[in-house]
């Protein structure tokens, strides 16, 4: 955190990751931000400020977009596997 309060912008690059870590060890694949119960939503907040000393100055807007985020891009890259292994299989069907 800087003297100010404000937290620096290495808090947030390490709340990239701490939030990361707590969508994928918390949500099933495919989850959406948007789908959860609002109390789900203020418990994964509250739980990415706690990890922090001073957490609460983290803003809420900004970590309800990253978790969202990170949700999305978990979702992509499971269709991006699909995708390779539909892509596999045609070349299969065709011998």
């Amino acid at each position: 955190m800087a003297e100010e309060g404000i937290p620096t912008k290495l808090a947030y690059t390490g709340a990239k990751s701490t939030i990361k870590h707590i969508v994928s060890t918390n949500f099933a694949r495919g989850v959406e931000w948007g789908k959860l119960l609002k109390a789900e939503q203020k418990r994964v907040k509250n739980q990415v400020k706690g990890t922090f000393q001073n957490g609460g100055e983290l803003d809420s807007h900004w970590i309800a977009d990253k978790i969202s985020n990170s949700m999305s891009q978990a979702r992509y890259h499971d269709k991006m596997k699909i995708h390779a292994h539909l892509r596999d299989l045609n070349v299969y069907m065709n011998l």
